[in-house]
């Protein structure tokens, strides 16, 4: 497998998590960068921007903007 290749399917795996954390904490999606990991949108019921992000130190997070 070339490294593109292996690049490109760990991107799309990122981008599920992502997506699944958004939609899990209903999070409208307005952008999304799966090559650093990050998601950001809008909470539906909170009324806030929101921001989702994985790294290898604290896995999954969801951050809300304060109101």
């Amino acid at each position: 497998m070339s490294g593109r290749r292996s690049t490109s399917i760990l991107d799309d795996k990122v981008e599920i998590a992502l997506r699944d954390m958004a939609t899990a904490n209903r999070i409208a999606i307005m952008k999304i960068n799966p090559k650093i990991g990050v998601l950001l949108g809008r909470s539906v019921p909170l009324g806030v921007d929101a921001i989702v992000f994985i790294s290898g130190k604290h896995g999954l997070q969801v951050q809300g903007e304060a109101k």
